[in-house]
C-alpha cells in the first residue's frame, strides 16, 4: 500500500474501488486484502462493474452481496437503456450500439432486480470533508450541484470547462481540449474512475486545497484493480491494489493528457 495526505471526518474507513469490468475473482481478492468489515466499513464502488472481463454479473451481485455504494457507470447506463428497448423494440432493430455476442447474452443474464438496482445507484456521491465520488469526472464550467449526467462519461473539455465528447470512431483527444482535472479548481477533492492513464499506479492531480484522484488502473487489461482508503482521523489516503490474473481483454491504450 501506498499513501498520500487526506483527511475525512467520521468513522471507520471509506474504501472506495476502480472499476471492475467483470474481474469477480480480483474484485474479490481486493476486498480481502483490505480487510473489509460490513457494518464498519463504508464501500464505494466507482461502476463499470459490467463488460469486457470474465463474469460481470457475477461482480453485480457480489457489490449488492456486501451492500456496496455502487456508481452508475457508462457500461451500466448502455446496458439498462440496451435492455430496455429489447423489451419494447418488437421488428424493430435496438439502436444502442456495441452490445452483441456474449456482451449481449450477459445483459440478458441480469435479472429485473439486477436492472433495478443498477438502474438506482446514483451518479455522484459525497464522501464528506468535501470529497466526491464519480465514475468519469466533473466539468469545470459547473459547481458540483450544477453537474449533468456528463459525471457518467466526461473526459475531456473545452476552454470554458464544457464536455466535448470524441469524434466518432476515435479516442484520441479532441482539438483544443484537456482532461477535465486539469481545469477543475475545486473547492472538492474527487475520486473517479473510467479513463486509465497507468496499469499499475493511480492518476493524482493536485489543485490549491485538494486534488483529483483517478484509481482506474486498468485491471480487465492486464493491470491492477485499485482501491483508494481514507481513514476517519487520519491525514493520509492508503492505495491498496491486486494484479490481474490475465489480460482479459486487448487493446489498451492510455488515456491522453
Amino acid at each position: 500500500m501506498s499513501a498520500t495526505s487526506w483527511c475525512i471526518q467520521g468513522m471507520g474507513r471509506t474504501i472506495i474501488i476502480g472499476d471492475v469490468h467483470g474481474c469477480l475473482e480480483e474484485f474479490q481478492a481486493l476486498m480481502t486484502l483490505v480487510s473489509y468489515e460490513r457494518g464498519r466499513d463504508r464501500a464505494v464502488q466507482l461502476g463499470d462493474l459490467l463488460d469486457r472481463g470474465p463474469d460481470p454479473i457475477g461482480c453485480v451481485r457480489f457489490a449488492q452481496e456486501q451492500h456496496m455504494e455502487v456508481l452508475r457507470g457508462n457500461h451500466e447506463d448502455k446496458h439498462i437503456r440496451w435492455r430496455r428497448h429489447e423489451q419494447t423494440r418488437g421488428a424493430k432493430k435496438n439502436p444502442v450500439q456495441g452490445i452483441t455476442g456474449i456482451r449481449a447474452e450477459q445483459s440478458l443474464a441480469l435479472s429485473d432486480h439486477d436492472l433495478q438496482w443498477l438502474h438506482g445507484n446514483p451518479l455522484m456521491l459525497d464522501l464528506g470533508d468535501n470529497l466526491v465520488a464519480v465514475h468519469a469526472g466533473l466539468e469545470p464550467a459547473y459547481s458540483v450541484a450544477q453537474q449533468s449526467h456528463a459525471v457518467s462519461r466526461v473526459r475531456y473539455v473545452d476552454a470554458g470547462g464544457q464536455m466535448v465528447g470524441f469524434i466518432h470512431g476515435s479516442l484520441d483527444r479532441p482539438a483544443n481540449t484537456v482532461f477535465w482535472s486539469g481545469r477543475w479548481k475545486g473547492p472538492e477533492s474527487v475520486v473517479y474512475g473510467h479513463a486509465i492513464y497507468s496499469l499499475t499506479e493511480p492518476r493524482i492531480d493536485r489543485f490549491d486545497g485538494g486534488a483529483c484522484y483517478g484509481i482506474d488502473t486498468g485491471c480487465v487489461y492486464g493491470g491492477q484493480l485499485t482501491a483508494m482508503i481514507v481513514t476517519a482521523g487520519s491525514s493520509d489516503v492508503e492505495f491498496a491494489h491486486v494484479p490481474a490474473k490475465a489480460v482479459y481483454c486487448e487493446g489498451f491504450q492510455p488515456t491522453s493528457t
